[in-house]
């Protein structure tokens, strides 16, 4: 296993709760673009991945999946996201 991926797949679920949460605000009138966690950086970091930047298409499958993440009921639990973040994972080209 990455010894990263404990720490990486925390790191997905919460971004893609915060993610939830921006969506939300959005879709009640409110302006909350300017307030991403821009977590990406650390995952990438962590992940070994060389200064990825918003250009290139790990950025993209990153964000693809922030955005699928306001498919997904808001709860306080996190069970719910972690397959998500399997696959988000394994989009981004980690491996177990």
């Amino acid at each position: 296993m990455h010894p990263n991926k404990p720490l990486i797949l925390q790191l997905l679920i919460a971004d893609m709760k915060h993610e939830q949460l921006v969506a939300g605000l959005c879709h009640l009138g409110f302006e909350s673009d300017a307030h991403h966690l821009d977590l990406w950086r650390v995952v990438a970091e962590l992940m070994g991945i060389r200064e990825p930047d918003r250009k290139t298409e790990w950025f993209e499958v990153y964000m693809a999946f922030l955005g699928k993440a306001g498919t997904y009921p808001v709860r306080a639990d996190n069970e719910h996201l972690l397959p998500l973040a399997e696959a988000f994972w394994e989009s981004l080209g980690g491996v177990n």
